[in-house]
């Protein structure tokens, strides 16, 4: 099964946040990724939909 991947650029639009952010995440350890060989960095799609699920994620909160 083939699983989509994403670059940095269409994972920090996704999630709504800066390149830098996603950058500053992936260096806390707080984002799984992928380093291809010659450098470029990927997510897949699964580890991206898991973080917009998790509880720490602003889409999951409503506004009143």
């Amino acid at each position: 099964m083939l699983v989509k991947m994403f670059s940095e650029r269409e994972a920090a639009e996704l999630l709504s946040v800066s390149v830098s952010v996603l950058k500053k995440w992936r260096y806390q350890g707080r984002l799984p990724y992928y380093k291809l060989a010659g450098g470029p960095v990927r997510y897949s799609e699964d580890q991206l939909s898991e973080l917009m699920s998790g509880p720490q994620c602003k889409f999951n909160h409503v506004k009143n």
